[in-house]
């Protein structure tokens, strides 16, 4: 039996290899507005968007999210954790805000042009480190299950 996580995890891939393959040749504006509003509508629907999902609002009772939630579970935590808000990389260093989702800027470090964040090494629970990773590793950060 395939797993719904699976399926959901098949369909986003699928869905983002679309978004890339239906514009090929779209480096004008056009291409560039219309990769952009079907990357936004894909977000949207994702489980990435849902403000008022338990994985987000798990913690409102507390006041902020830990740092050993914040990476995979805030925008802000896993900026942190990539080192994007100034701090070292490789760790939370502080709890996270309340109100967050995983954003645009989660993976982007331009979401108007697109440039992805840079995150080639990947360490498992195990112990395993994965190297020479693309843009997959920023994924296999939370998604490890």
């Amino acid at each position: 039996m395939i797993k719904k996580p699976f399926l959901i995890s098949a369909g986003l891939i699928l869905a983002v290899a679309v978004l890339f393959l239906a514009f090929p040749s779209s480096n004008s504006q056009a291409g560039v507005n219309a990769k952009k509003a079907l990357a936004e509508r894909l977000w949207k629907m994702s489980g990435h968007a849902d403000k008022d999902s338990e994985v987000f609002k798990h913690w409102d009772v507390d006041g902020s999210i830990p740092t050993s939630c914040a990476k995979c579970h805030s925008s802000l935590g896993f900026r942190d954790f990539l080192g994007a808000d100034g701090t070292a990389g490789g760790i939370v260093d502080k709890a996270a805000a309340l109100g967050t989702t995983v954003d645009c800027l989660v993976c982007h470090t331009d979401s108007e042009k697109g440039i992805l964040r840079q995150n080639s090494s990947v360490q498992f629970p195990s112990g395993v480190v994965m190297d020479n990773l693309g843009p997959e590793g920023l994924c296999m950060e939370c998604h490890q299950i």
